[in-house]
């Protein structure tokens, strides 16, 4: 559903909307409320529900998922920022690059399905 009405909605919309599909992802498949934690808590709570005990591929996953809210929270709240006007613009502007979108929800879909198949 977000990738059709990508086009239609703003950086910041369609940022909430990924993490608010991660969160939701995650609290089911984990057990564990992501809700309320902050992107910096994500690696302590996953750790925290598995008991440390997790092979290395999943922990590759659990930090692309991280990586991923990283971006999503610096376009949601770096938006006239003095980091935000730093150049080169393509590096510091709180707004998506061309392509970043599609980029982001192939990413997605990939640890999703990697992440249920556990390989």
């Amino acid at each position: 559903k977000l990738e059709k009405k990508s086009a239609k909605i703003n950086d910041v919309i369609f940022c909430t909307a990924i993490q608010h599909i991660f969160r939701n992802y995650l609290t089911v498949r984990m057990g564990l409320d992501f809700h309320a934690l902050t992107t910096n808590q994500f690696i302590p709570a996953f750790n925290s529900a598995t008991c440390g005990v997790v092979n290395g591929f999943i922990v590759d996953n659990m930090e692309a998922i991280v990586e991923i809210f990283r971006r999503m929270d610096y376009v949601r709240f770096a938006k006239n920022s003095i980091d935000s006007n730093k150049l080169p613009k393509e590096k510091y502007a709180a707004a998506l690059h061309p392509g970043e979108r599609e980029e982001i929800l192939e990413t997605s879909r990939a640890i999703i399905k990697l992440f249920d198949r556990g390989k």
